[in-house]
């Protein structure tokens, strides 16, 4: 380091009457040169008027002779960068200094003692310096902690230090047991402060309560987070306290009450308590002229130090021998003490010195306001002079002891000057744990008034702490924030602040007069939507009415409790009439429903309720309707109109040409009758040998001749003998030679000749009909094998899962974007083959199927109860498997099979079967529920009757059995349960049960989709039988087996009956003989059904992969979305591996 780069001053050197042999002591003197216009220099004249005041014999302070014994040097050190402070600087001069400086003219000991410390920035930087140099240190105005607790050299300060105390006498005179205080953790001035507050309040009562506002930096430091600061306001308002304090630094104060005023945060039931550095900020609001300032009435506690006659100081007397001083012994020269400018310094002390005489006026007032220019004045320059005189009375009571001068260093010095007492220029220095005990005042910011009108504003001194012991000025007015005054130190304190009561428990509201009273019946109150915070008085409580179908039967109610199912809050014929803020609930009257909170609600047209107290309408049977709302009782159609379905609004009568045979059904006339009216019981017939040509005839005009007659206007006559006529021949030219004839005709010609011929020829061609038809149902049975074993053995769409935590977190509107919506957020995982399925189970995760029946028809996927069910069965289901729920993964219809293209949603769901085999656990929800569209009550029974949900079920149970299937019925308390041994028996029957297709009668003619489920199943129950055949097995696969065997004709039924839109019923063929020639072929040929069974194409397809790929099958772990929380798996590429499928030549090699 160059010397250029520091400023080391010796400013005196010893007087050539010193003796040689007198021990010299020097002293190091920290602060920035360029701080405050020069303030810096200010001291630096007062340390050395102290120096020599020492050396004199007319000492201000006198020290017994000690100059006689001992000498002192000050070295003055700059710790700044053009003006800033810099750690790095003063350390390089404090190693310099302790070294000692090796320029010719000096030859100077290392220091054995600082004075430093003048403002935050500068105090942590001195206590840098002390800790380097470990040598004792004083800090002569630093009113604030800095350094690690027990760091060497911080260990006494001669500007007082018990500023916290006046906070917390303030806090006890006033029994104030509850606070508010906003402080910034991030600055040192605040936070050493803060805590010392809290500290100190809390040493005189534990029980104080606290509530903090920390005031923090944005997360770039870039500034201050005024985001924040409010967030934090909003929170702490609501504790209710009264009493707020603050102890912040300059800068930040100066923003922090404009602040608050523009968020309206000046409220009249607080009162501030602040420290003095956040006095000028309050002046500037002040001086705005708003003559009712919210900040009139703030109390502020600041140092008793502005050097008025009153403070007892002999500040005068220090400022008039720096005067003095300074004339005598500096010179206007571009030399100092032998340096040549740059070493040397062109600040002219002299010229200095006249500039500040006129601050001897501000030493001298008697104001005690200390207003105008005594505001400014430095009022640091008294602890400068004693903290020199510290280290003097220090020093000479060690060399009294006879400790040698080279000893008196270190902790040695340092415990000496610890237990200094002496009267000072400030008062009687004396420390406690390197503290000093000060004065401090209390000022109250008052508005001035003349004639009671507004005059400005004041900030009287209204009360101080001395020697810990807090005095009110008896005759002064202390004026509060509120408005109200008192008079200081007056006993009656009626008028002064008092806490606010604490918040009401929930269930009670505040009473005018600020008691707590219960909520009435009907009534709640709580703050847990954070209504109370938007009220003028933010912790405002409030009792809030029970919304309809709620009710609170007792006072004091922190909740309202729903109404039963069937019952609410309403009254009247129809329970239409409903009311908040009830105390009991009322049975809804019968034509309504109401489910558990709701209201009373009608019944819908085509359902009905028939007694009270219903929780669900139900729908007219077939036959009977139920036209219009809040219907009690359905009624039967009258004779010749029908209700085919439930839940029917209005029968309907039969059409012409047909007629009612029962309540349920019409029937179209057979031939020969005829209707030519609606809503008729019975067809009119034709008579007299008449017909008519079709079935349904609407009217008589429809009736015409039979077969073998003629006639018109209702007379027909038969035909001649072996003549015969077609249905409606008008006269007897219409009849022809019948077949009949012909025949008798043509035999008498050709029998003799072509019987032999013709009946060669009908017996070849019969058998190369029957040889084609065997063919082609041959290889249509074979292709159904083929497509049945491919669906069970692989992947036709890949199998796309969501894991547990994602669904029990995912909303109700991001899962109405179905399929698409949720793999765009990137939720979803993809398996493409049955070897990446086994692999992702391999690393311990566990498949859910969730098997539910649909109840809308415009909405797909589960109702919120349905919904809801699923994300509490997660839980049900991790404990029950002892499965971590973040290796739980769940298949859902609308969740894995994509929806908005038609090919892929058709592969997916023929897949639907593979699906199920594939999972680890099935779970049937199937909570007790309404059907959105009809109205009726869902529940486990109505889901065993639908075809998909059984199909699912029994794909599930033939490979995993029933012990992994479990019924999740959302009744509180309940968890999942196994299903019973007789459940499967009540499924099985798959075919039997309601698919919707069949319930529309298949409109326009479409197939219907029972018929989707042959090749799934047929390949399950060649897999099995292979299995059985060739000693493979499994235990479960045999049970199911056996159970299948007991049911075959019932599972596998060999046709089904269609019905069209018109009514009309055929029958389809469904299994045909499929099944005995599956065992014929499997019974045949073991060896060859093994290599299309599932036992033996994992095995291929793994072989196959290995030799044609240098990939392994390598499957996710998480979703895309879940990846990026792991940083381990973030970038990691997953390579896809293509479904394996049979080749032509395994094809055709099946043969049957």
């Amino acid at each position: 380091m160059q010397l250029q780069d520091f400023l080391l001053l010796a400013l005196a050197f010893v007087t050539d009457a010193v003796n040689e042999t007198k021990p010299i002591f020097n002293l190091g003197f920290l602060g920035p040169l360029a701080f405050q216009g020069g303030r810096f220099y200010e001291n630096l004249f007062a340390a050395r008027t102290a120096q020599l005041d020492f050396e004199s014999a007319d000492a201000l302070l006198d020290c017994n002779g000690c100059n006689s014994r001992f000498g002192l040097r000050l070295l003055a050190v700059d710790d700044s960068v053009g003006g800033v402070p810099s750690q790095a600087l003063a350390r390089e001069g404090a190693l310099n200094l302790e070294l000692g400086n090796k320029l010719a003219k000096f030859d100077f000991e290392p220091i054995v003692g600082l004075l430093g410390g003048q403002i935050p920035s500068n105090c942590a930087s001195s206590v840098e310096i002390g800790h380097i140099m470990q040598v004792p240190q004083i800090a002569w105005g630093c009113a604030m902690e800095v350094g690690a607790p027990g760091q060497y050299p911080y260990f006494a300060r001669t500007h007082q230090m018990d500023f916290p105390l006046a906070f917390a006498a303030i806090t006890k005179y006033f029994v104030w047991s509850r606070f508010t205080i906003a402080w910034q953790h991030d600055e040192s001035f605040s936070a050493s402060n803060t805590l010392a507050i809290m500290h100190a309040v809390q040493m005189d009562n534990p029980d104080v309560l606290i509530t903090e506002v920390r005031l923090g930096l944005t997360p770039e430091d870039s500034g201050k987070n005024f985001a924040s600061w409010k967030a934090e306001f909003d929170i702490a308002m609501r504790m209710r306290n009264n009493i707020w304090f603050a102890a912040l630094s300059p800068d930040t104060s100066k923003v922090f009450f404009p602040k608050l005023l523009e968020w309206g945060l000046f409220k009249p039931w607080m009162q501030w308590v602040v420290s003095g550095s956040c006095k000028s900020s309050i002046i500037g609001e002040l001086n705005l002229g708003e003559n009712a300032s919210p900040l009139l009435g703030i109390l502020v506690i600041r140092p008793y130090s502005y050097h008025s006659a009153k403070d007892g100081w002999m500040a005068s007397k220090v400022y008039s021998r720096i005067l003095r001083y300074t004339k005598g012994n500096y010179s206007k020269t571009p030399e100092f003490f032998g340096l040549s400018f740059p070493f040397g310094t062109m600040f002219d002390p002299v010229s200095y010195g006249e500039s500040i005489k006129d601050l001897n006026a501000s030493f001298a007032m008697q104001d005690s306001e200390h207003l105008g220019g005594g505001w400014a004045s430095n009022h640091n320059w008294p602890f400068v002079y004693d903290a020199f005189y510290s280290f003097a009375y220090a020093i000479d009571a060690l060399l009294k002891e006879g400790t040698p001068p080279g000893n008196i260093k270190g902790k040695v010095l340092a415990e000496a000057v610890a237990n200094v007492s002496f009267v000072g220029i400030s008062k009687a220095i004396t420390f406690e744990d390197g503290k000093r005990p000060g004065d401090w005042a209390i000022d109250n910011f008052q508005p001035k008034l003349e004639s009671s009108a507004w005059n400005g504003w004041k900030a009287p001194q209204v009360g101080s702490l001395e020697n810990k012991v807090l005095k009110w000025k008896g005759s002064q007015l202390v004026f509060f924030m509120s408005g109200a005054t008192w008079l200081a130190g007056s006993q009656n304190r009626s008028s002064v602040p008092l806490e606010r009561l604490p918040r009401c428990d929930d269930g009670s509201t505040r009473s005018v007069h600020g008691g707590c009273l219960l909520c009435q019946a009907g009534k709640y109150s709580n703050d847990d939507a954070g209504r109370w915070a938007s009220l003028s008085d933010p912790d405002r409580e409030q009792c809030s009415l029970c919304p309809v179908g709620t009710f609170a039967a007792l006072n004091g109610s922190k909740a309202c409790l729903p109404c039963g199912p069937g019952s609410s809050t309403c009254s009247g014929t129809f329970g239409t009439l409903c009311f908040e803020g009830q105390s009991t609930c009322s049975p809804c009257p019968p034509g309504t429903f109401a489910q558990a909170g709701g209201r009373c609600t009608l019944c819908q047209p085509g359902t009905y309720s028939s007694s009270e107290k219903s929780q669900l309408c139900e729908l007219a049977p077939p036959g009977h309707h139920a036209n219009g709302s809040g219907v009690t009782q359905p009624s039967q159609c009258p004779m010749g109109l029908v209700a085919p379905s439930a839940g029917t609004i209005q029968c309907q009568p039969c059409g012409t040409g047909s007629f009612a045979v029962t309540a349920t059904t019409c029937q179209k006339c057979p031939a020969g009758r005829y209707a030519d009216q609606v809503a008729v019981t019975a067809c009119s017939g034709c008579g007299n040998a008449m017909t008519t040509v079709s079935d349904g005839a609407s009217s008589f005009d429809a009736c015409v001749c039979a077969a073998g007659s003629y006639g018109t206007g209702g007379t027909c006559n038969r035909c001649p003998a072996f003549m015969d006529s077609a249905t409606g021949t008008a006269n007897e030219d219409g009849c022809s030679l019948s077949s009949f004839g012909l025949t008798l005709i043509l035999l008498a010609i050709i029998l003799p000749v072509g019987i032999a011929c013709s009946f060669g020829v009908i017996v070849l061609v019969y058998r190369h009909l029957q040889r084609k038809y065997e063919a082609q149902k041959e290889a249509m049975l074979q292709e159904r094998l083929l497509s049945g074993v491919d669906a069970v053995n692989n992947l036709a769409h890949p199998m796309v899962l969501i894991s547990a935590q994602s669904l029990v977190a995912i909303s109700s509107e991001l899962l109405r974007t179905l399929h698409e919506g949720i793999r765009n957020d990137g939720l979803l995982i993809y398996l493409d083959t049955l070897e990446s399925v086994a692999k992702f189970k391999d690393q311990g995760k566990v498949i859910l199927f969730y098997s539910y029946q649909w109840l809308s028809w415009s909405r797909a996927g589960p109702d919120e109860v349905q919904l809801a069910c699923m994300k509490s069965a997660v839980h049900d289901v991790c404990s029950k498997l002892d499965v971590e729920v973040e290796n739980l993964y769940i298949w859902l219809d609308i969740v894995s099979i994509p929806q908005c293209s038609v090919r892929l949603k058709n592969l997916a769901v023929n897949a639907l079967y593979t699906y199920a085999r594939q999972a680890d656990v099935l779970v049937v929800i199937a909570p007790r529920s309404m059907h959105e569209d009809l109205g009726f009550e869902a529940n486990l029974a109505t889901y065993k009757r639908r075809v998909w949900c059984r199909a699912e079920q029994m794909a599930f149970f033939c490979s995993r059995g029933a012990s992994s299937m479990f019924i999740k019925h959302c009744v509180e308390g309940m968890d999942v349960e196994p299903v019973a041994e007789s459940y499967m028996q009540e499924v099985s029957n798959i075919f039997d049960g309601e698919i919707t297709c069949c319930t529309r009668k298949h409109p326009g003619g479409c197939p219907c989709d029972r018929l989707g489920l042959v090749a799934p199943l047929t390949g399950m129950y060649f897999d099995l039988h292979t299995q059985q055949q060739c000693g493979i097995i499994s235990k479960t696969g045999a049970e199911t087996l056996d159970f299948i065997n007991q049911r075959k004709d019932m599972i596998f039924p060999r046709s089904i009956e269609y019905i069209s839109e018109e009514n009309n019923a055929s029958s389809i063929e469904l299994f045909g003989d499929m099944i005995a020639r599956i065992e014929a072929f499997v019974n045949r040929d073991a060896d060859a059904a093994l290599q299309l069974s599932s036992s033996s194409s994992k095995g291929a397809t793994m072989a196959h992969v290995a030799a044609h790929s240098n990939l392994s099958v390598v499957v996710p772990d998480a979703s895309p979305k879940e990846r990026l929380r792991l940083p381990s798996l973030a970038g990691t590429i997953w390579p896809s591996v293509s479904a394996y499928q049979p080749t032509a030549d395994t094809i055709t090699s099946v043969k049957f």
